[in-house]
């Protein structure tokens, strides 16, 4: 199973918003993994979601007209990502406010 653009796409996002709080947790990090993982994502792209997680790299900008077209799903995938930890702090709420502005 490979995974779908839309899935790499939303990825990216995510691990744009785990930096949010500037400092990724373990559990953001097996989150975005798992999700990667489960959806058959090849493992060159998931080492480098690993690398951008660990701060190594950046990622390219998701594309956000593909998001937009699915953007109950992906802001629902973000909710979930920024609540993962227990401590939705102020710039993730921003940050999430950023994407839903980005996405309308």
């Amino acid at each position: 199973m490979h995974a779908s653009r839309l899935t790499v796409e939303t990825l990216k996002l995510l691990v744009g918003i785990a930096w949010a709080d500037h400092d990724v947790s373990i559990q953001e990090m097996n989150y975005i993994l798992t999700v990667a993982e489960r959806a058959g994502v090849p493992e060159h792209d998931a080492e480098t979601l690993r690398a951008a997680l660990r701060d190594e790299n950046q990622l390219p900008q998701p594309d956000l007209a593909l998001l937009r077209e699915h953007r109950e799903d992906v802001l629902r995938t973000v909710d979930l990502l920024i609540s993962i930890d227990d401590q939705i702090v102020d710039d993730e709420r921003a940050a999430r406010d950023a994407v839903a502005r980005l996405l309308r």
